[in-house]
């Protein structure tokens, strides 16, 4: 005698899920691009993550730049779609000081620039 069930059973419900997942990610893929304030906040996290992990080991890292993105310390933050670097001098952080300087980018299809712009000494830097 075979028993009625009713209702899903659970393989079937996890099937359903992952088929409305797929479909949900083809739909939505790409709609979501990155911009300068999420590369911003990414580039912050990284710093003061650095930044205090070289205060504790006493130990300096590199923030440079390379093929559209932007390393802290071996971390890659990838730039907004259409833009690159021109300018990038190698700016190493130590506990308590920064080498000066500039890293340069450039929108390639308005021509826009950016500027992160590193102050001599006291650590700090500000996205122009």
């Amino acid at each position: 005698m075979a028993a009625k069930r009713s209702g899903f059973m659970l393989a079937e419900v996890l099937v359903g899920c992952v088929i409305i997942c797929a479909m949900l990610a083809i739909a939505f893929h790409g709609s979501f691009s990155r911009s300068w304030s999420t590369v911003e906040h990414e580039f912050e996290q990284c710093f003061l993550s650095a930044r205090f992990q070289s205060s504790l080991t006493g130990h300096p890292f590199e923030v440079c730049t390379e093929n559209n993105a932007i390393y802290v310390n071996r971390v890659k933050i990838a730039l907004p779609p259409n833009w690159e670097n021109y300018w990038s001098p190698r700016i190493e952080v130590r506990a308590h000081a920064i080498t000066g300087g500039t890293l340069a980018f450039f929108n390639t299809q308005t021509k826009a620039r950016k500027r992160l712009v590193f102050q001599v000494g006291g650590g700090t830097y500000v996205w122009r």
